[in-house]
């Protein structure tokens, strides 16, 4: 019959250099809590648990588990847990990777840009807080959530400023808009403080240009005359005053009129357009139409 365990107070073949380890002081070769008995070793030395010595099978785990995690003893004896890193990527930190892309994208787009911001907020969020559990060792992923939460600012930055050019383009484009409005309404309003009387002075005035090619002077005279209109002076001269004519195109036609009808000399023809008997234009209109007599 093998000889009983003996204590084992040393080190393998009596060496005192364990690398710095402390010995194992215990009072048999089996861990604290386990005899020879406990071992698993049957008779003839058989390893099956289910054959033991006369005291029965193991009992239990010799390296006892708590909380998932495997024990090891230290040199007291006591059992210590070593921890494994969790294999799971950080839920929070995927959210705000998700949220960042989307926000992203949607920053971009006018109006929709504030449902990115909204979305940037939540990403920012679940970023923090995926970042508070990796760095704790709880969860893997930290490239993915530190992603999550940056694309989640870019979202929110991009989202400021794109509803910021908007603001000034809708700012500029809403001052324009007055200005051509009162452009456009500015006749409407001078109609209606206009008295009829002038406007009717002003399209005979337009009329006598036009077919007759009459001079400034002319047209006011045959507006106000007794035996022609009989305008009042303020309503012929506010005629005369808002004509848009060229009184030297009117002169030009009287002159070549003069010219080809009544075959008059030029001079003749300088006298007729001056003469207040006559068509009463200025010295200046008259020589125009003198100069381009032959044009």
């Amino acid at each position: 019959m093998p000889d009983s365990p003996q204590p084992f107070n040393g080190y393998p073949n009596n060496s005192t250099d364990n690398g710095g380890a402390a010995p194992y002081n215990g009072s048999s070769v089996y861990p604290q809590g386990m005899d020879s008995t406990q071992s698993g070793v049957g008779p003839n030395g058989s390893t099956n648990p289910s054959v033991g010595n006369s005291n029965g099978p193991i009992q239990g785990n010799p390296f006892p588990v708590m909380g998932g995690n495997p024990q090891f003893p230290d040199s007291g004896g006591n059992h210590h847990s070593v921890g494994r890193r969790s294999e799971h990527f950080s839920a929070c930190g995927v959210t705000a990777l998700v949220l960042g892309i989307v926000g992203t994208v949607l920053s971009f787009i006018p109006i929709v840009n504030n449902v990115a911001a909204v979305l940037g907020v939540i990403g920012v969020v679940f970023g923090i807080i995926g970042l508070v559990g990796v760095f704790r060792g709880k969860k893997r992923g930290k490239a993915l959530t530190i992603a999550g939460a940056v694309l989640s600012v870019v979202a929110i930055v991009i989202t400021l400023v794109m509803q910021s050019a908007a603001g000034k383009a809708f700012d500029s484009a809403s001052k324009s808009m007055p200005s051509s409005t009162s452009q456009q309404q500015t006749p409407q309003q001078k109609k209606p403080n206009v008295p009829a009387e002038y406007t009717n002075a002003l399209a005979s005035a337009k009329t006598y240009s036009d077919t007759m090619h009459m001079s400034k002077q002319g047209i006011y005279d045959q507006l106000t005359s007794e035996a022609g209109d009989k305008f009042s002076a303020d309503a012929a001269q506010y005629a005369v005053d808002n004509l848009k004519t060229d009184y030297n195109a009117n002169a030009l036609a009287a002159a070549k009129s003069y010219e080809k009808n009544m075959h008059m000399s030029p001079e003749a023809i300088r006298e007729q357009l001056t003469a207040s008997a006559g068509d009463k234009f200025t010295p200046q209109e008259a020589d125009y139409a003198i100069q381009h007599l032959n044009d």
